[in-house]
């Protein structure tokens, strides 16, 4: 006999097929002449493989018999081990007579409870006469039965085992086969997906899970194992994903401010998984002050700061920081005033001043924007002549023999900017000046007594003392008593006799002068007439010799004249020569009538003169105001009905003579080319309309849809001069004036602009529509969120202009988005408060 068995691969689940061959022939032990037992000569096996796994199985074995005895009878079985133990039997009698050669069926029943394993076909034939035959396995060929028989090998179908997993917050599970603890299966088929992270699921069972962002708690997924023709129930796959802390936002970010204003910075107050969240300054900037109430940050720039500054900071959810963070903050300018202060300067009487720009009015001027500084001169000096440069430096020459306090005012600019009048203070100290003494001559008769008054002049009003120098009078004799010189001539004497004398005020002495007496004759004194001169206002009249005071005095006796002066004028200052000109210097804006008096000396008799100086009054032209509205930087809108009105204001002009005065409003572009002039009108308004503003621009040669960066200025007259204020800058919008323009002239593509930039809370929004159709027009700020909505609906093809009224939003930097014929546009917007 021989047998084999094949067994299966390593986890397969296919059947098994295991070859047996046994025969066993035998005979009763009482006599028969029957001595052949029946023969077994086909069998087959429906099915040959079952699963009772799956439930009970029906197994139909069919034989084929054949025996020339009779009574025959069969039993059939399946048996596991051993294999003569019929487990499970069929029993049957053929008993068609005494030959027998046929077929014959038996049905067992597999219970779903039977033992797995290799189950072996049991054949025993029997006859009347006990001969038997049992057939497992192969029977013989030597008997003529088959050479071989399939035994059912049950093979248990494959079973999964739920698996677990666990991954923190955030982070990638890289999953091991759910196939490791399954029975049999070789291929994982995902059933359904997680509900809160992303799975890839191999064939081989292995797997990556990816949870949702900030996820955290229980989740699954499931499968079904198989192998070539089964598969399994459903299996959970469940996975822990533990929670994580997350750290708070923290990004960098930036933020505009003006120059000493005070800007803030709204953060989350809470972070993804709703902590409070912290905020606290790690690095203070270098030109402010930074802070954090909650989670508002707010920077203030060091006073007159402007540029660029530096924050860093750090947020905390009271678990972890995040990362340190910084903020870029940019200080916009303005521009500062100068800052002017008080000069004072000290001279010497009858010295000039000269002072060079680095110790000048301006030296001690300071502009915190490092603007240069120009001086102007307001007010001059009483006392003297001043010549003011625009550098600071200058000269100033008091009065011959003033001295006391003097000085004037002045203002410094940045081209921008005027700071308010400051004074300069000039404090001449006195000089103590030799007195003058002057010649005197007179006549007398021989033994005769003559009485002089002389004169002498000390510019410090000092008291003077009289002294005869040596060697005194040669034909006489003087006496001195105060001024008066009393000279007695020699009886018998003649001719001229010449006394010298000085004069001293206390510290210095005059130069000598000489006493003329003429003995013999008798001297007359000068005869003076009035005079009388006429200037125009804040003009200096310059007199010469010729026309001076002496032209029209006399001497009887023909000497020769010179003058002094008597007394100063009230209303000016003056400069008077011996030979009698003179220079006179009204005061500022003086008008009417001054006067001064001199003395005329023929060396020996002095005679007081008067001068009379007419002042006629010359016209100053008015101080301008400067327009209040539209104000600096303003914009103007001109679109839309061409009668709406727009008011012009101005502050009210002055003039020096308090005549009434007329104003003219100009608008001009950027090279200052006159667009637009109002009439002269005596109000401090006017009014004109769109249309009439609009078109002056478009004589100008600036088409609708254009935008003018210009001036505007105010011309004043007083019927008699004309001054202008100073410009300053306007913006000009040309936009489509309704009835007064055609339609017909449409953008040629989508457009937005936003003027003026930066904003300082109120700004304008001009949108080009070449089509008609639905537009939104919306600001966003930096994390993305609308925060103002200025247009949500139908638009008309054409140039549309829109109010941006930006003034609830903190100041920093937004976004413009234009969406509109399934475009999006956008402009950034810099916000500054």
């Amino acid at each position: 006999m021989s047998f084999s068995i094949r067994l299966p691969r390593p986890g397969s689940a296919r059947a098994i097929f295991l070859l047996v061959g046994m025969l066993v022939l035998g005979t009763a032990s009482g006599q028969n002449t029957d001595i052949l037992p029946p023969v077994l000569t086909s069998y087959s096996v429906d099915p040959s493989t079952a699963d009772v796994l799956a439930g009970p199985v029906e197994v139909t074995i069919t034989a084929g018999v054949s025996d020339s005895g009779t009574g025959v009878k069969l039993v059939t079985g399946l048996a596991v081990n051993p294999v003569f133990a019929t487990q499970e039997t069929c029993v049957g009698e053929l008993t068609d007579g005494d030959e027998f050669d046929g077929t014959y069926e038996c049905v067992l029943v597999l219970p779903e409870e039977s033992a797995l394993g290799v189950w072996v076909l049991t054949i025993l034939l029997t006859d009347e006469a006990d001969n038997f035959s049992l057939a497992t396995g192969n029977v013989l060929t030597a008997f003529g039965a088959p050479s071989s028989i399939t035994v059912i090998a049950l093979i248990p179908a494959p079973t999964a085992t739920p698996d677990s997993y666990s991954t923190p917050e955030d982070v990638q599970l890289v999953g091991s086969s759910v196939l490791a603890n399954d029975q049999d299966a070789t291929e994982a088929i995902l059933a359904s997906p997680p509900e809160h992270g992303t799975l890839a699921l191999s064939a081989d069972g292995t797997f990556t899970y990816d949870p949702d962002p900030e996820f955290s708690g229980s989740d699954l997924f499931r499968y079904v194992g198989k192998d070539d023709t089964r598969t399994t129930d459903t299996t959970d796959v469940s996975i822990d994903v533990v929670a994580v802390n997350d750290l708070p936002l923290a990004p960098d970010t930036s933020l505009a401010v003006q120059e000493d204003q005070t800007a803030t910075l709204t953060f989350p107050s809470q972070d993804v998984e709703g902590e409070s969240v912290s905020y606290r300054v790690t690095g203070q900037p270098s030109s402010g002050q930074a802070s954090f109430a909650g989670a508002v940050f707010s920077y203030t720039p060091n006073a007159d700061f402007e540029g660029q500054d530096e924050v860093r900071y750090v947020a905390s959810d009271g678990v972890e920081d995040a990362p340190e963070a910084r903020i870029a903050i940019t200080v916009g300018g303005l521009n500062d005033g100068p800052a002017a202060s008080v000069d004072a300067y000290t001279l010497d009487e009858d010295t000039a001043l000269l002072v060079s720009a680095g110790e000048g009015v301006l030296a001690n001027d300071t502009d915190v924007d490092g603007d240069a500084l120009t001086a102007q001169l307001l007010d001059r000096p009483l006392f003297g002549a001043l010549v003011l440069n625009p550098d600071g430096s200058f000269e100033y020459q008091p009065q011959p023999d003033f001295h006391g306090e003097d000085g004037f005012t002045y203002r410094a600019t940045d081209a921008n900017t005027e700071s308010p009048a400051v004074s300069v203070r000039l404090i001449i100290a006195p000089v103590n000046d030799a007195p003058v003494a002057s010649a005197a001559q007179a006549s007398v008769a021989a033994g005769e007594s003559v009485t002089l008054t002389l004169t002498a002049s000390d510019v410090d009003g000092d008291a003077l003392s009289y002294f005869v120098q040596a060697p005194g009078p040669q034909k006489g004799s003087l006496q001195l008593a105060g001024n008066l010189a009393t000279y007695t001539a020699t009886a018998g004497s003649s001719g001229e006799d010449v006394v010298a004398y000085r004069v001293f005020d206390g510290q210095l002495y005059s130069t000598p002068a000489e006493i003329l007496i003429t003995i013999g004759g008798v001297n007359q004194a000068p005869v003076t007439q009035a005079d009388s001169y006429a200037t125009r206002e804040d003009q200096v009249l310059e007199v010469s010799a010729a026309s001076g005071v002496l032209a029209n005095d006399t001497d009887p006796d023909g000497q020769p004249l010179s003058t002094s002066l008597e007394s100063r004028p009230s209303h000016g200052s003056l400069i008077i020569d011996a030979d009698g000109g003179f220079q006179y210097t009204p005061a500022k804006d003086f008008h009417g009538q001054d006067s001064f008096t001199y003395v005329a000396t023929d060396g020996n008799a002095s005679v007081v003169g008067t001068v009379s100086v007419q002042v006629l009054p010359v016209n100053d032209p008015p101080h301008p105001g400067q327009v209040v509205a539209p104000g600096p930087g303003a914009t103007l809108i001109l679109s839309g009905d061409p009668s709406g009105a727009i008011e012009i204001r101005w502050a009210r002009a002055l003039d020096p003579e308090g005549d009434p005065v007329e104003y003219r409003w100009v608008v001009a572009d950027d090279v200052l080319k006159v667009l637009f002039a109002s009439p002269w009108l005596t109000s401090t308004s006017f009014e004109t309309t769109v249309g009439e503003l609009g078109a002056a621009l478009t004589a100008g040669g600036i088409d609708r849809g254009s935008v003018v960066q210009g001036f505007q200025w105010l011309e004043v007259s007083d019927g008699e001069a004309e001054t202008t204020s100073s410009p300053i800058e306007i913006t000009l919008f040309r936009g489509a004036i309704t009835g007064a323009e055609s339609d017909s002239e449409l953008p040629a593509d989508l457009g937005v602009s936003v003027a003026p930039q930066p904003v300082s809370g109120i700004g304008r929004v001009a949108l080009e529509l070449p089509t008609a159709g639905a537009a939104s027009v919306r600001v966003l700020d930096l994390l993305g969120r609308s925060v103002a909505r200025i247009h949500d609906g139908y638009l008309a093809a054409g140039t549309h202009y829109l109010n941006l009224d930006l003034s609830s939003l903190g100041a920093g930097a937004y976004l413009l988005v234009f969406d509109a014929a399934e475009r999006r546009l956008t402009k950034p917007i810099l916000l500054i408060k």
